[in-house]
């Protein structure tokens, strides 16, 4: 890359933002990159909410998933290496299970900000 690194941009802290995030991570030299999060915390179409409307800061309340969920992908593929779902947990959790495996985390060689996006 002739000495320059190259910014990135990666919206949304699901999992493909978060595993763009550790890819990228891993090649300080070449990539400069921060995670935007409109959500209070990662997890994308995992983020469970019984609510509806609009948000405190007047964004859709948007949930992908119901209460009862159980995944139909074993946790062996859905694990993330930085986000690891417990050992005791079902080969097929319920989403409280998920959430628990992004429990807020944010690993320290990720460059995080919590900040709404617009269009």
């Amino acid at each position: 890359m002739s000495g320059s690194k190259r910014k990135v941009a990666i919206i949304g802290a699901g999992p493909s933002g978060l595993n763009t995030a550790r890819l990228l991570s891993a090649r300080p030299a070449d990539y400069e990159y921060e995670v935007f999060e409109r959500g209070h915390c990662v997890g994308g179409l995992w983020v469970y909410t019984d609510k509806t409307g609009v948000d405190d800061d007047g964004y859709p309340v948007h949930s992908s998933i119901y209460k009862s969920l159980i995944t139909n992908a074993n946790k062996s593929v859905m694990e993330i290496p930085d986000f690891k779902l417990r050992d005791d947990y079902p080969a097929f959790p319920t989403h409280e299970q998920v959430t628990d495996m992004r429990g807020n985390q944010k690993p320290s060689r990720l460059h995080w900000t919590n900040k709404a996006y617009r269009k």
